[in-house]
């Protein structure tokens, strides 16, 4: 029975056997999805739409067909504006 803390390896690769186990990323808080980000930014979710569009405003990832941000990257953006 397995009881560490620790994820999974996505690869498969054994410790010690030469390589390194591919891990997800962790965060240190959830990622936002837009409704989060236009209600910390207070605009309107078509305006990061359009950001989007135009490569402008916070930066974002796309996770299969769902866009989300990193609250630090959110925050980081926000304070050099």
């Amino acid at each position: 029975m397995n009881t560490s803390h620790n994820p999974p390896s996505i690869s498969g690769s054994q410790p010690g056997n030469g390589t390194s186990a591919i891990r997800p990323p962790t965060y240190a808080e959830p990622l936002w999805d837009p409704n989060e980000v236009a209600a910390f930014l207070k605009i309107p979710k078509k305006t990061l739409q359009k950001w989007r569009s135009e490569n402008t405003g916070p930066p974002w990832r796309r996770y299969g067909k769902h866009v989300r941000y990193e609250p630090h990257l959110v925050r980081e953006w926000l304070s050099n504006q």
